[in-house]
């Protein structure tokens, strides 16, 4: 088993991201979910993990939750005090306008994953939790997974 990170991610966001990635190809998303991220960054010691994105907000949904994107994981960094990224330039040009987070999770190497790639999210379940998620479990917000 590997340690991961289950996360939802608005679609549009996605396609932004992976048209215009930030610096050394890194693309930071927001959240309000400091503890799991201070957790998975306790739990990995410097080193980096798999993420699996659900794309939120889909304009065409799937019949049953599915990981269609993934990256990997890098860091995260807080949020200024007015809930804006210190650098902005790692944020997809569809979040200008996003001003409400705790902090933002930086991946690199987001991509695509192809029909055959694709993850049903009911194959993978919560770290050291053992059972699979539900077929019709969809994140609300990030979640560290073993896989």
């Amino acid at each position: 088993m590997a340690l991961g990170l289950l996360a939802p991610v608005p679609e549009r966001h996605l396609e932004s991201a992976f048209k215009t990635p930030g610096p050394q190809g890194e693309v930071a998303f927001g959240s309000c979910a400091f503890e799991t991220f201070k957790r998975l960054d306790d739990l990995l010691r410097g080193q980096t993990c798999d993420c699996l994105i659900y794309a939120s907000h889909s304009v065409k949904p799937l019949s049953s939750p599915t990981v269609t994107w993934m990256a990997t994981y890098v860091r995260f960094v807080e949020a200024r005090n007015n809930g804006t990224h210190p650098n902005p330039e790692f944020r997809p040009l569809t979040t200008e306008s996003d001003s409400q987070w705790y902090v933002f999770w930086h991946v690199g190497g987001l991509k695509q994953l192809s029909r055959e790639e694709r993850i049903k999210i009911s194959t993978l379940h919560g770290y050291e939790k053992p059972k699979r998620y539900l077929t019709n479990f969809i994140p609300e917000g990030p979640v560290i997974i073993d896989w």
